[in-house]
């Protein structure tokens, strides 16, 4: 007889004919016995599986009832003893085993030479399988069995490969191939076989491509590297080395038989620590643990990974205790040390160590770790075993620890992310950050809960901060309230403010109860380089960085720049927390700066701020917006430092992105007195322009004005910015034809210099000159022009503006929905918009849904901008005057005049104030106030005329033109009408939507 598991269940009989097995139950009953043939299972064993948690209460009798069933199809072999079952089957029946007992004797035969040999048993033994385990059947119980054996199929795959390979017998093989890496893309292994094949049929470029594919996808989903083997094999195949011809990617010899298993001890091993005092929280962390535990379709293995002292072994032996019960063959522990200053534990002695708890003492344990790791898998197969691998310090400390089987539940924890084993063992990753803080209160709390403690709850929810959540810090806080009787809440919260708040953050003589110690075994296990960095990066302000920062504070190539980020972040001593940028914990970044401060020279010091500072400056007109706290940070830290102006510039350029920097106001004259004594004249210019900046983003253009002069004329301006500037302060002054003049000369130096931001800024400003001017045609050539000096995608702020001022150009001329595809496309990618690129392309989007009477969408579009623009006063009011204009055109006059109350006028005359009178006047006409009407009408017109914008001149005209029809004055209203008309006709904008909402 013949029973078949690899694929459908099929049981061939004596006479080679299928025998039919009924119903639905008897199948699933007779599977769950053949995967374990010839062992005696209890009556709760086969229920739970053949009904996978869900028996109907008639259960014990239907199995009893399917005994007799079976046994008319397949004889005595069904065996019931007492209330358990059984059936008697041969290996050779079984095809399972057959396949298992292939691919042993195939290692067998390889190890020994036969390398054909070894093939053919291979193939004898995949030809067995004629689909997935048990296909049809579901169920927690079957689908484990079938994951064990579909491990093992596809590595007996990966070993006839390799015959293949090295007997030169893979005709078809690259098909094979491709199909497997598309399945399986995370196997290593495999890939290299396809590029061996390919490399060996003259195929190199499709090689390197399928390595390039597995090493992007590996990044992209996993966060790991390919392995050494495969990187080997790249360089290889890149060199062209003809030794690939014969090369053969062997996984090392095949592994000997596991031995015979021991006898299992009468003794059941009860190894957690004292389950935790006080532990309070990590609630989605406990229900994550507890649903992994009861599917059994979820990997049996958990890291616990996070920075030092975060609780992760508390977290592990606060859950094991919890769960204890259900692991009634015992519950394991080996700490592995991985971290300690005196070196991690042994695999060998961490192995022997669990081994001998699970064996009679008189049984003889192994010191080859080969067959130790063999009798320590064969104790826990199928034993239901708790094990906590505790402070792991890489992969291959923890992976011959990790049991077979799906009865046992593994906990790893590790201050190292540990990646490999989620690649190649199926282990399941949870990240533990410090606490929340109600939960950090809640265990200072529950942890110094002396009767001496007295502590407010502000004092709690300080002590908390101060901590930063961190579970060993807060434990260590509360011991102290706990343990000192004259010690209250606001002396220690004082005490971890003003003095070394980590050694106020250890326990005197207990090395385990230190915040300091618990880092330093971490930073110590850095290589050289990557703990040199670190402290460096402690000087640098602000608790995030961006990881483009690494290479220039540490002064290394951004390649080596981005491998210590890596180990920093495997060490969780910083944390990667947004695209592009790390953190620090508050603690880590403290023993970071102490750290430096005892080990590094003031020299050294000196210069990683100099690179620092430089690094920020030198990248003053990129997109820096995540930078803005880090800078005025180091502003204030760094204030007497001989090159603040460069920070104070750095700010300054931020303005352009809508950011308030009045915040270096304080430092600007001090700055400025240090630069003229010293005659250092690009720190006077640059301080200079800072000064006019920040005048122009409170309304003082003509302070700008005069900054912006002093500026240019300080020194020389080779690449002509400071003539952009000066244009910028004239344009903003309404003088845009001496701006114009000035634009001529920034771009003619600019030009000569290679400058393409100047070349890009001083397009955009004459673009936009010519657009508000009414020369569309010009504007339009212009700004695409200055397109061409940026990138090619819209991460530059400037790249932003530009786009959003041709689109105000397509709403001008009707060209709408041009306009919004563009607008559209600019919005659709907030992660990389400036806010003030965001805020001008709401404004502009708000006129498209006015013009189609959108008013809601409109309205929403503006408060939106609003919110951009707290840091602008001038652009504030300029959007709440918009607002006044959209409820105004939605025929809510009432709260349009209450939302222009609340802006003055401004002054002098700017676009502002001509759009303010424009408003007021919309606003009379709907109240019929047409006396008041007409006055605002012409004090925009007014305006607007002495700025040079026909535009929203002509716009005033038809206000004007409708405040006069009300006061019955129908001659000058056509009149003002025509002449807004012809206006219109000239500019090329759309006359019948201008006159008829206006």
């Amino acid at each position: 007889m013949e029973f078949r598991l690899l694929g459908p269940l099929e049981i061939i009989g004596d006479d080679g004919r299928p025998l039919e097995i009924p119903g639905r139950v008897h199948p699933r009953l007779l599977a769950v016995l053949l995967l374990d043939a010839g062992r005696v299972l209890s009556p709760s064993t086969l229920i739970e599986a053949v009904w996978d948690g869900d028996a109907p209460a008639t259960a014990i009798n239907q199995l009893r009832n399917s005994v007799p069933v079976l046994r008319k199809a397949l004889g005595e072999r069904v065996e019931r003893s007492g209330q358990q079952y059984r059936i008697r089957a041969d290996d050779s029946e079984l095809d399972f085993r057959r396949f298992t007992r292939s691919v042993a004797k195939a290692r067998t035969l390889r190890s020994s030479g036969d390398d054909r040999g070894a093939l053919g048993e291979l193939r004898t033994g995949l030809e067995l399988w004629r689909g997935g385990v048990l296909s049809g059947m579901s169920g927690r119980h079957f689908h484990a069995a079938a994951s064990a054996l579909e491990e093992q199929r596809l590595t007996a795959v990966e070993d006839r490969i390799d015959l293949e390979l090295a007997l030169n017998e893979h005709s078809g093989v690259v098909a094979d191939l491709r199909r497997l890496v598309v399945d399986h893309p995370h196997r290593q292994r495999i890939v290299g076989q396809l590029m061996l094949a390919l490399y060996r049929e003259g195929r190199a470029p499709e090689a390197l491509e399928i390595y390039q594919a597995v090493n992007r996808t590996l990044a992209d989903e996993l966060g790991i590297d390919v392995g050494n083997a495969l990187r080997d094999l790249h360089t290889a195949i890149l060199r062209d080395d003809q030794s690939l011809m014969s090369y053969l990617p062997r996984d090392g010899a095949a592994s000997s038989p596991s031995p015979t298993p021991a006898s299992p001890s009468p003794r059941v091993p009860a190894q957690l620590p004292a389950r935790p005092m006080g532990f309070v929280g990590r609630a989605a962390q406990l229900s994550a643990l507890n649903d992994q535990l009861t599917d059994i379709e979820q990997p049996r293995f958990c890291l616990i990974a996070g920075p030092a002292g975060v609780g992760k072994t508390a977290l592990a032996v606060h859950w094991g205790h919890h769960v204890r019960d259900r692991f009634p063959d015992g519950q394991l522990y080996v700490n592995l040390q991985g971290f300690d200053p005196h070196g991690p534990v042994d695999v060998t002695r961490a192995l022997d160590g669990l081994v001998r708890a699970l064996q009679p003492a008189d049984m003889a344990v192994p010191t080859d770790i080969d067959a130790l790791t063999g009798l320590y898998r064969s104790l826990v197969d199928d034993l239901r075993v708790l094990i906590v691998v505790d402070n792991a310090r890489d992969a291959a400390q923890v992976r011959r620890l990790l049991p077979p089987g799906s009865t046992c539940f593994t906990i790893i924890t590790s201050r190292n992310r540990l990646a490999g084993l989620t690649a190649i063992d199926s282990v399941r990753h949870m990240r533990l950050s410090p606490l929340p803080r109600s939960e950090a209160v809640n265990l200072l709390a529950e942890s110094a809960a002396g009767p001496q403690v007295r502590v407010s709850s502000d004092e709690w929810h300080q002590l908390a901060e101060l901590c930063g959540d961190l579970p060993l810090a807060l434990r260590i806080a509360s011991a102290h309230l706990d343990t000192h009787t004259g010690l209250s809440a606001s002396d220690y919260i004082s005490e971890l403010g003003e003095s070394d708040r980590l050694d106020a953050l250890t326990i005197d003589g207990d090395p385990d109860a230190s915040v300091s110690s618990a880092l330093e075994q971490s930073f110590l296990a850095l290589d050289i380089r990557s703990q040199t960095v670190l402290c460096l990066l402690g000087l640098v302000p602000g608790n995030d960085f961006p990881h483009a920062l690494v290479g220039a504070v540490g002064g290394i190539p951004p390649a080596a720049a981005q491998g210590v980020l890596r180990q920093l972040e495997t060490a969780h001593l910083v944390e990667h927390h947004s695209f592009g940028r790390s953190r620090f914990h508050d603690l880590t970044k403290e023993y970071a700066r102490q750290r430096v401060a005892q080990t590094t020279s003031q020299a050294v010091q000196e210069a990683a701020i100099g690179r620092a500072i430089d690094w920020y400056h030198d990248r003053r007109f990129d997109r820096l917006t995540d930078n803005y706290d880090n800078l005025v940070s180091a502003v204030q830290s760094w204030n007497s430092h001989p090159h603040l102006w460069k920070l104070l510039d750095a700010l300054c350029a931020m303005s352009s992105t809508g950011h308030d920097i009045s915040v270096i106001t304080p430092f600007l004259d001090a700055a400025l007195q240090r630069a003229l004594e010293q005659d250092d004249v690009p720190a006077v210019q640059a301080i200079y322009h800072c000064k006019g900046q920040v005048k122009a983003n409170a309304g003082d253009h003509a302070s700008d004005l005069a900054y912006s002069r002093k500026a240019r004329d300080a020194g020389p301006d080779p690449t002509g910015y400071y003539a952009y500037c000066l244009a910028g302060a004239l344009h903003n002054s309404a003088d845009p034809v001496a701006a114009e003049r000035f634009l001529t000369e920034s771009m003619r130096h600019a030009q000569a210099t290679g400058n393409t931001h100047v070349l890009m800024s001083s397009g955009r400003l004459l673009g936009h000159i010519h657009h508000n001017s009414g020369r569309y045609p010009q504007a339009e050539a212009v700004l695409t022009e200055a397109l061409t000096y940026g990138p090619s995608t819209r991460l530059s702020s400037l790249t932003q503006a530009i786009e959003i001022i041709l689109a105000r150009i397509h709403i001008d001329t009707g060209h709408v929905d041009t306009a919004r595809q563009v607008l559209q496309a600019v919005l659709n990618e907030p992660h990389i918009l400036a806010p003030n690129s965001h805020r001008m392309a709401l404004m502009a989007r708000s006129e498209i849904h006015v013009f189609a009477d959108d008013f809601e969408l409109a309205l929403d579009d503006l408060e939106r901008a609003l919110d951009l623009s707290q840091a602008r006063a001038e652009r504030f009011a300029e959007i709440e005057i918009r607002i006044a204009l959209a409820l105004c055109r939605k025929g809510d006059y009432g709260a349009a005049l209450a939302k222009t109350a609340s802006v003055a006028p401004p002054t002098p005359v700017t676009h502002t104030r001509g759009l303010y009178h424009h408003a007021v006047a919309n606003i009379h006409n709907g109240l019929g106030n047409f006396h008041a009407a007409k006055t605002s009408a012409l004090h925009a017109f007014n305006d607007f005329a002495e700025i040079s914008r026909p535009l929203p001149q002509a716009r005033s005209l038809v206000t004007l033109s409708e405040a006069l029809y009300g006061l019955g004055d129908h001659d000058a209203a056509t009149a003002a009408r025509q002449r807004a008309i012809t206006t219109f006709s000239r500019l090329g904008i759309p006359v019948t939507r201008e006159v008829r909402i206006r």
